[in-house]
């Protein structure tokens, strides 16, 4: 009985073990990560391009959003004397002067260009996900829904294009440009081989951001039927109410 009990255990143990390698480290086709990429890309290219009609009005030196207005709405640590809002760094409040606001925003765009296309990709991501996150920081009480998924699926993607191995990321100019400069001997090579383009780094980053996702929706669920922040207002998930305003609405 005792030693069916400790195969049982033994087996379990060495299945899970195997799920989790299979599940992590499986070499896989990096086109995932290339999709995921330029999917990004695009998106930060366009919040970053949908500052540029008010770009001045918001962050320039007489703004509505200067540095001390932004300090004062963040989140004040009693314990330590700060603001949140010094743990988060932005390039912007380098600017001094509209000329250097508009150079530093046309910059951005550039990076993101290039970041989208695969243009020296591992330089370009990391430099990409700074102008993200420094966007974020300059203007946090601007931010809605898009502002922490884009950042989240932002570094996973960056994280891909520095450590994705010898190979250029999928889906981009490098590959392109690395591709021309094969001999024929190594592009022969690398179409019999069926793992050559596969990467253990691109599976590893798409499953990130599968379960990052999951715990997003995880999360939403809880606070959902944990109902409204304040105790008197009713939980409209609880009573029924809630079904009935998604049901009654026109659109």
């Amino acid at each position: 009985m005792g030693h069916a009990i400790a195969d049982y255990f033994s087996r379990l143990v060495v299945g899970f073990g195997n799920g989790w390698n299979r599940f992590w480290f499986t070499r896989t086709n990096p086109l995932t990560l290339g999709v995921l990429r330029v999917a990004c890309g695009l998106m930060a290219f366009y919040f970053v391009a949908s500052y540029g009609p008010d770009l001045v009005r918001w962050f320039g030196p007489d703004g509505m959003l200067p540095r001390e207005t932004i300090r004062e709405l963040a989140p004040f640590d009693i314990n330590s004397g700060r603001s949140a809002f010094d743990n988060r760094p932005s390039f912007l409040f380098l600017a001094q002067s509209e000329t250097e606001l508009w150079v530093l925003y046309s910059v951005s765009l550039v990076v993101l260009a290039l970041f989208t296309a695969g243009v020296f990709t591992r330089v370009s991501s990391t430099l990409a996900l700074a102008v993200v996150m420094s966007f974020i920081h300059r203007a946090p009480v601007l931010t809605g829904q898009l502002e922490p998924i884009l950042a989240l699926v932002m570094i996973y993607v960056c994280l891909g294009c520095v450590f994705f191995g010898s190979n250029p990321a999928p889906l981009s100019i490098d590959r392109w440009r690395a591709r021309r400069k094969e001999t024929s001997g190594a592009a022969e090579a690398r179409r019999h081989d069926p793992l050559a383009d596969r990467s253990v780094t691109a599976n590893f980053v798409v499953q990130l951001v599968q379960v990052h996702l999951c715990l997003v929706y995880l999360m939403m669920a809880v606070g959902k039927l944990a109902g409204p922040p304040m105790m008197d207002m009713p939980n409209v998930w609880w009573d029924g109410t809630a079904v009935w305003w998604l049901i009654a609405r026109p659109d």
